[in-house]
């Protein structure tokens, strides 16, 4: 296990790279596709430190707690879900003539779980 001071001095490694332009730093996550302009670099391992894997913030969190494979097979499978959860939403509000697309991920879970009550 590495020290903070370890792990501090390998971070400092990559902002290095960034500024130097060894490395280039993408405007959008690695791992959901989002553009974001707070981007940072994870490490699988620290033994490699330019080896990096660029995420938002959001997904480095869920990456630390559920591990990166788990986490990049759940972004992987969300545009799936979300067709699933529009093709039950435009079934129960067709008569409405609202628009499914426009909705939030939550407006459509809401719709599914009034579906299934």
């Amino acid at each position: 296990m590495l020290s903070r001071a370890q792990k501090k001095a390998i971070h400092n490694e990559v902002r290095a790279a960034v500024r130097s332009g060894v490395i280039s730093k993408p405007s959008t996550c690695s791992v959901c596709y989002r553009e974001n302009d707070k981007i940072s670099a994870h490490h699988e391992n620290y033994a490699a430190p330019l080896d990096v894997v660029w995420c938002c913030d959001f997904c480095h969190s869920m990456i630390h707690e559920h591990g990166l494979a788990a986490w990049r097979g759940y972004t992987a499978a969300a545009p799936a879900r979300r067709r699933a959860m529009e093709k039950i939403a435009l079934r129960e509000l067709d008569l409405l003539g609202q628009s499914v697309r426009s909705m939030t991920a939550s407006q459509l879970r809401q719709i599914c779980e009034i579906r299934r009550a």
